[in-house]
């Protein structure tokens, strides 16, 4: 898991922490909801041997719902659909992103955004972890604890890291 403390550290500062102040998937928040999808996705493709960016996967999966949201917005119509155009938006103004993690963020809600079909597997590792994780989180109120813990152990060993530091934004 170095490797994705490494990565999640170049993403991590006080606006994303702010992600964690929005309920996402009824249990959760926008900051747990990614590093959670983030981190499943980061373990499945080392699991299954899959050869990809890692580094941009965890990147987009870190950064694919990276907006100001609140409950009102779930219930707008089109909310499905608008709400990566909105994240690939503010992901751009705070990060410089690589045209994958650009297609990851403004691709993860497919189906939904039909006409815009996904063309790299990191953008399909991405859209398969974030329903998962998203009907866990409805599911499962108690998990948003355990990523709460997942997310401590990331930050400590960033902390103490030598080599790492927490960016500043």
């Amino acid at each position: 898991m170095t490797y994705f403390y490494t990565v999640f550290s170049e993403i991590y500062n006080s606006k994303y922490e702010k992600l964690n102040q929005f309920t996402q998937h009824k249990n959760s928040t926008s900051y747990t909801h990614s590093f959670y999808v983030a981190m499943q996705a980061y373990k499945y493709a080392r699991r299954k041997n899959i050869n990809c960016n890692l580094r941009s996967l965890i990147r987009g999966s870190l950064l694919h719902d990276y907006y100001i949201f609140n409950s009102d917005n779930s219930k707008n119509k089109g909310h499905l659909r608008n709400h990566p155009k909105k994240a690939l938006i503010s992901a751009k103004k705070d990060y410089e992103l690589n045209s994958l993690e650009e297609e990851m963020i403004l691709h993860h809600m497919w189906p939904y955004t039909f006409f815009k079909f996904p063309k790299h597997k990191e953008t399909w590792i991405l859209i398969k972890y974030d329903k998962i994780v998203s009907l866990k989180e409805a599911l499962r109120p108690k998990l948003a604890e355990h990523v709460t813990k997942a997310i401590s152990e990331c930050i400590k060993y960033i902390a103490t890291s030598p080599n790492l530091t927490l960016s500043t934004l």
